[in-house]
């Protein structure tokens, strides 16, 4: 394979990385966070019952503050680039020469000048499109707006959680108490 056929066609690439992302943060704040607390209640409390219970109870407070702040924050970061994409769109259309002039200092910062900078500037601003995804890419800083489904990435990070959780509660059902910590541990 040449080094231009490898790249005449597109890829199909997964988007797996959020839920990834989301799988670690979930399972890791739970797995610690579960833990601290676990260890601070066998501290104090003799009965494995009670720590289970104690347990539970702050697994499912805490995978649901860590799913509900997974949605919120994904919902409110899809509402915002939306917002700006409403407030490029309307630049564009009611002061065109503002937003070619903000063009022309992108580019001149990366080192275009003269005939060369305007034919850029021209280029971009003769397709409202790409004039749209210049501006959100070069004076927003924001990538190609892939956005994942907020519940799912709540959802996910919920179960991740619970997982998470799980493991240092899991031995205060089956063993004495000092064994129980230790394994928890």
């Amino acid at each position: 394979m040449t080094a231009t056929s490898r790249w005449a066609h597109p890829e199909m690439h997964g988007q797996k990385g959020s839920f990834v992302r989301d799988m670690v943060l979930g399972s890791s704040d739970g797995l610690v966070a579960v833990l601290a607390f676990v260890a601070g209640v066998s501290a104090s409390i003799e009965q494995n019952r009670l720590i289970i219970i104690a347990g539970l109870a702050e697994m499912f407070a805490g995978a649901t503050s860590m799913g509900l702040g997974a949605f919120l924050a994904s919902k409110s970061y899809r509402e915002y680039y939306e917002h700006e994409i409403r407030r490029e769109k309307r630049e564009i259309v009611e002061m065109p020469e503002a937003e070619r002039e903000e063009i022309r200092h992108i580019y001149r910062e990366k080192g275009f000048g003269g005939e060369e900078l305007e034919m850029i500037v021209r280029r971009i601003t003769e397709n409202k499109e790409r004039w749209l995804q210049t501006m959100m890419r070069e004076e927003l800083g924001f990538t190609a707006a892939v956005f994942d489904n907020p519940f799912l990435g709540g959802l996910v990070v919920f179960l991740a959680y619970i997982i998470g959780a799980a493991v240092p509660i899991f031995p205060y059902a089956f063993l004495p108490l000092t064994q129980a910590f230790g394994l928890s541990v």
